[in-house]
């Protein structure tokens, strides 16, 4: 769940928040290092949770006018983002695998 604060620019999910004109990731308080490119990328993704942006969309919002190697250059900034956020997707793993978790003292006959 996304938490917005106040008026500001900080965004809160999870245990991170990111503070968008500092443009900081921080993870209990403790700043994560996360810039330029991969930061601009999680930003715009955090712009509408939820939501699909094609690698069209961040090309447009990234480099408009300029000539890139698009796909490298979006699967390295998804990269150091997934990274930074390792700890999360750690977690949410671990918390689906507990889910398929069957009690095995439900399927014992009686």
């Amino acid at each position: 769940m996304l938490d917005r604060v106040g008026t500001s620019q900080i965004i809160r999910f999870a245990t991170f928040e990111v503070d968008l004109q500092a443009q900081e990731l921080r993870k209990g308080g403790l700043r994560l290092k996360l810039t330029g490119q991969p930061f601009q990328v999680l930003a715009i993704l955090l712009e509408q949770p939820g939501t699909v942006v094609t690698r069209e969309e961040l090309q447009k919002r990234l480099w408009p006018d300029t000539f890139v190697d698009v796909d490298h250059n979006l699967n390295t900034a998804i990269n150091k983002i997934r990274e930074a956020l390792a700890w999360l997707i750690h977690q949410r793993r671990e918390s689906q695998c507990r889910k398929r978790i069957v009690d095995p003292g439900k399927d014992r006959a009686r």
